[in-house]
């Protein structure tokens, strides 16, 4: 795969391989994921402290313990989630919920979304776990093991309620590929509908 540099010193990948098909399952390419890590896992991280504004929320401290309090030390079943997509190969029903990682709630105009991360160590794996949901009834829950499907899921669930992922709060800055792939492989690598 060749490799070019924009003005940007970004890594330009080729998007047309970035996922493939496999058994009507799609695949994240291993290749994307090493080339990610070499190239971009230092230059993108999420934010540590957000500037709210009208369509990123701050979370009351109230409502951060009630939703911590939901789901603390217990294990990831479908008593709690409407739908599980486990992206990785690791059994997730041994996994315990302990404290949150990132909560973030956006809005735009009539739809609201929370986002929830956690991180789960498991042998010599982290794996993050990202609940996401606009009704209590209705939580998903998605299981990921690299930071690129986490940076990829945060970019897609911003899209999804009409925030343009390019002026996010969430993340200093989304890699410019992003903006080019696919969303339908997107959406069927999440499960997204």
């Amino acid at each position: 795969m060749s490799l070019k540099q924009n003005n940007y010193s970004d890594i330009l990948i080729d998007t047309n391989k970035f996922f493939y098909e496999k058994d009507s399952r799609i695949i994240l390419n291993p290749e994307m994921v090493s080339i990610f890590y070499k190239y971009y896992h230092m230059k993108y991280r999420l934010n540590e402290n957000i500037n709210f504004n009208y369509n990123y929320i701050q979370v009351s401290k109230n409502q951060y313990i009630i939703i911590k309090d939901s789901l603390y030390n217990k294990y990831i079943s479908h008593e709690y989630f409407y739908k599980i997509k486990n992206n990785t190969n690791v059994n997730i029903s041994v996994i315990k919920f302990s404290n949150i990682y990132k909560l973030y709630k956006l809005e735009n105009k009539y739809k609201l979304l929370y986002i929830i991360i956690y991180k789960f160590y498991i042998g010599n794996k982290t794996l993050y776990g990202i609940i996401y949901y606009n009704d209590n009834s209705k939580k998903n829950i998605v299981i990921v093991e690299t930071m690129l499907e986490l940076y990829l899921l945060l970019s897609r669930l911003e899209n999804t309620i009409n925030i343009n992922p390019k002026y996010s709060r969430i993340i200093n800055k989304y890699p410019s590929f992003f903006y080019v792939i696919n969303t339908n492989f997107i959406d069927r690598y999440f499960d997204i509908n």
